[in-house]
């Protein structure tokens, strides 16, 4: 009984140190400082080849495994992001994203992507389309006068019930026109529960996903 017992907690070990291992080898530090929000990413490969030869990601200096040109979604299924990452096998037919406060890329483990094989490299992400059109179930809805107005994530039905836990935080600010006349707008945007957020990151820490949250709040805020 011990002996099994043993055997189980070594094999758990292991586990955590293949895992731990994993995600340090798919980390990028200098991946964050390339990371761009666009409009939309490549449909095909040779759109692909020339955005990748574009943002010229194998030409710049980096201490990464490798550092590939990626169009991906962002941890929160609201923006297309342009970014510089070590390519990644994405499993388990989901698409490929750029988490921010990992500072890596990973698969969605929220959604499951019907046409996306059990595993690719995510560099081949252009080839499930899929996955960008997620995006316009997620985009922010801007409602209200030019004054004032709401802005607020649509979530898909399924995750409809998870709203009635999540918390919401607020962001009142001064947005100047043409005129300099102060305009007041209110952004309320729905904080994904810790569950969620743990099950969209590879990233396993609260402070960690909080950091996530907040990085990627300035980039949907510095766009308004």
């Amino acid at each position: 009984m011990k002996s099994t017992i043993s055997v189980i907690v070594l094999t758990l070990i292991s586990s955590t140190k293949t895992l731990v291992k994993a995600d340090a080898d798919n980390k990028c530090n200098e991946s964050k400082a390339t990371a761009k929000i666009v409009h939309s990413c490549p449909k095909t490969a040779r759109e692909w080849n020339e955005a990748a030869k574009k943002k010229g990601c194998r030409n710049s200096k980096h201490s990464c495994t490798s550092f590939e040109y990626h169009c991906v979604m962002n941890a929160w299924g609201n923006e297309t992001i342009e970014v510089c990452a070590p390519s990644w096998s994405i499993v388990g037919m989901s698409c490929a994203e750029y988490n921010f406060g990992g500072k890596r890329i990973q698969k969605d483990k929220a959604e499951t992507c019907n046409t996306c094989p059990t595993t690719y490299l995510s560099t081949e992400s252009y080839k499930y389309q899929e996955c960008y059109v997620m995006k316009s179930k997620k985009m922010p809805e801007l409602q209200g006068t030019t004054e004032s107005a709401i802005i607020r994530f649509i979530i898909p039905e399924h995750n409809i019930s998870s709203l009635a836990t999540a918390r919401s935080q607020e962001l009142n600010y001064t947005h100047t026109n043409s005129e300099n006349t102060p305009i007041p707008l209110i952004i309320r945007i729905y904080r994904r529960t810790i569950e969620e957020n743990r099950a969209r990151s590879e990233e396993y820490s609260t402070s960690t996903t909080i950091d996530s949250f907040e990085e990627e709040k300035e980039q949907l805020t510095a766009h308004i």
